[in-house]
């Protein structure tokens, strides 16, 4: 079962934590306190050697 969770780094906090590239393109990220299962946010992954924050499903997936 996922739980819920809150989201609240500015830009440059998300930037410095994920060492995500210089030259990404900023994100107008708001705080939020209640994200729950099947809500978009962003996520870090990592691409040929670099990390980049894209936007994904936030939920469970189930297995049958």
């Amino acid at each position: 079962m996922c739980r819920r969770f809150t989201y609240k780094l500015t830009w440059p906090e998300i930037v410095k934590l994920y060492r995500l590239s210089p030259d990404a393109p900023a994100r107008n990220t708001q705080p939020r306190y209640n994200i729950c299962p099947t809500t978009p946010i962003d996520a870090v992954i990592e691409r040929e050697g670099a990390r980049a924050l894209v936007p994904m499903r936030w939920g469970f997936i189930p297995s049958w």
